[in-house]
């Protein structure tokens, strides 16, 4: 009958043998679940033809190599080409290295197609690493999210607003100053406190300092504004720039170091493609003209001109265009029972962790590692902001309740436990409040505690489901369920990418960058976006700003315009 749809389950047992799918549910058994009776089969389910056709053998093989989407002839229907190019992206990327990567074991997104990003040296400048075959990965701690401006972010907990940490403005006498209703830097000597009200400051004359300005009529709906911290008598204040006061205890700096359950640092990584090593490196050092991301063949073709006056002849992701990630990874212990990982073997810093409110680094060390996330970030036909799309091992945290069209209308998604590696319960926490924090600005680095509190893993949740609020978002949940469950539960069994499920992608309608970001637009990964749930990516990576990334972190990419020239 037209409109009338069977339920997703009996769908696949009529395509799909039943001991697959049997396997993949005995895969998902605890953690987060995909439900497998979605409804929406007619829109974002990909047919069993299609997932075959990604494989480059033609057919789902365990472990088998993913080509990557053709990005240059990528079809823009929202939503679903969106997540399904993700969906595809990811198992590419995350493939066993073949030879026409460079071979050697690992993965694609480590194989000698793909550089490191360094981590951002003194004047704001980062350099690209080449993998080499054999050679462990170099990884950091949690960096900081950053914000447009390449400055830390705070959220506001009531309203889930976020703002821009710069820096407070000290004078030679080393008083802390804000500036005043003139404009002018003032120093404060002492404040004194009214309740939930603004405190009031005081000068050293001991004249009221008024610092309560006139906002910027020219502030965009959802811009980002800066926000600015002051301690008196040992009680953290916060004022925006235009002296707007946002209580302490209802914001959280994103600065926190994360920690697991199985008490491993969380570290991070972020990696580029040769397409968009290439690119950064051309632009950078004046060779290549370009004023957005590669959208086509032609636009590629000065980027492989570039790349053969550095000996490289040809990409194997062509087709690719610009790929840009950013990995999280546990080590390789204690992990949750039943939950399998991608591992890795990687360069960590090491801490002497015999004071538990701070670890000062003692060096480096080699460690196994398992990956908890990925962030996939990739330029196609139409869209020069890229698409944003995030991925989480099931295991890593619980959800807030969601509903989704599946056996019945708006139902309820399924009951999660754990054990979870980044929570201690089943039930969700709020607010995901950091332990401890990274300290830079000492010699050498340590993590820290924050006041009152010690070194120690942190409980986590996934705010938004599946990229939007859980029950008011059941269509847009209905398609990212459907494209998961329609791919992950036609991998072979022992496949570890079955593990890791997309919890949306978020564009903007027909690549302008002045336009509202849409799909699932408010993506956060609890193992990284973890003390910022939720967000919008284009709330920070504003591609108005610069459409590239400038010198200075700021814009589409904070990398991008940060990355020095190959030699």
């Amino acid at each position: 009958m037209p409109g009338h749809q069977l339920p997703f389950a009996k769908v696949l047992s009529r395509i799909f043998p039943l001991t697959v799918l049997a396997l993949w549910a005995a895969a998902c058994s605890h953690g987060s679940q995909v439900p497998s009776d979605v409804a929406n089969v007619t829109t974002c389910s990909v047919p069993s033809a299609t997932v075959a056709s990604w494989f480059k053998s033609g057919s789902v093989t365990l472990d088998g190599e993913v080509t990557p989407a053709d990005s240059i002839n990528f079809t823009n229907h929202p939503n679903c080409d969106f997540h399904v190019w993700s969906e595809r992206m990811f198992l590419w990327l995350t493939s066993p290295t073949p030879p026409s990567y460079g071979g050697g074991g690992g993965r694609i997104f480590a194989s000698p197609a793909f550089f490191d990003v360094s981590p951002e040296g003194p004047g704001q400048v980062r350099t690209l690493i080449a993998h080499k075959v054999g050679l462990p990965m170099n990884l950091t701690l949690r960096e900081a999210q950053k914000g447009p401006h390449e400055l830390p972010i705070v959220q506001d907990r009531r309203n889930g607003r976020l703002f821009e940490l710069a820096p407070t403005p000290i004078s030679e006498r080393k008083l802390q100053m804000i500036r005043n209703t003139a404009g002018e830097l003032v120093e404060i000597q002492r404040a004194e406190f009214n309740g939930d009200r603004p405190p009031t400051l005081f000068d050293p004359q001991g004249r009221k300092i008024d610092f309560l300005r006139p906002r910027d009529r020219n502030l965009k709906p959802r811009e980002i504004v800066q926000i600015q911290k002051f301690t008196f008598n040992g009680k953290i204040v916060l004022f925006s720039l235009f002296g707007d006061f946002l209580q302490a205890e209802q914001a959280e700096a994103d600065l926190g170091v994360l920690m697991a359950q199985n008490n491993s640092l969380v570290y991070y990584t972020i990696e580029v493609n040769d397409v968009y090593g290439y690119f950064a490196s051309g632009v950078n050092s004046g060779a290549i003209t370009a004023t957005h991301f590669p959208l086509s063949a032609s636009d590629e073709a000065p980027i492989l001109a570039y790349a053969a006056t550095k000996g490289v002849a040809s990409f194997p992701d062509a087709e690719a265009l610009a790929i840009e990630l950013k990995t999280s990874w546990v080590e390789a212990v204690n992990l949750p029972s039943g939950c399998n990982y991608i591992t890795m073997k990687a360069e960590i810093p090491d801490y002497d962790t015999s004071n538990s409110s701070v670890w000062p680094q003692t060096g480096t060390r080699i460690a196994t590692l398992a990956m908890v996330g990925m962030h996939v970030v990739g330029s196609t036909k139409v869209h020069p902001e890229m698409i944003w799309a995030t991925f989480e091992h099931i295991c890593n945290a619980p959800t807030t309740s969601y509903t989704y069209n599946g056996s019945s209308l708006g139902q309820s998604g399924p009951g999660e436990t754990g054990p979870w590696l980044l929570s201690s319960t089943d039930t969700p926490v709020t607010p995901v409040v950091s332990r401890m924090f990274y300290n830079n600005m000492v010699n050498p680095h340590q993590i820290e505690a924050n006041s009152g509190d010690t070194i120690g893993p942190t409980d986590v949740q996934r705010l938004m489901p599946w990229g939007l609020p859980g029950t008011s978002s059941t269509g847009s949940n209905t398609e990212v369920i459907a494209v998961n469950h329609s791919v992950l539960s036609q991998l072979a069994s022992g496949d570890l990418r079955a593990n890791y499920v997309m919890t949306g992608s978020t564009w903007q309608p027909n690549g302008n960058m002045n336009f509202p970001a849409v799909g699932t637009n408010q993506l956060a990964a609890t193992s990284m976006e973890t003390f910022a749930q939720p967000s919008n990516c284009f709330d920070c990576h504003d591609g108005t700003i610069n459409p590239l990334g400038d010198s200075s972190g700021n814009g589409l990419s904070h990398i991008f315009g940060e990355i020095q020239p190959l030699p």
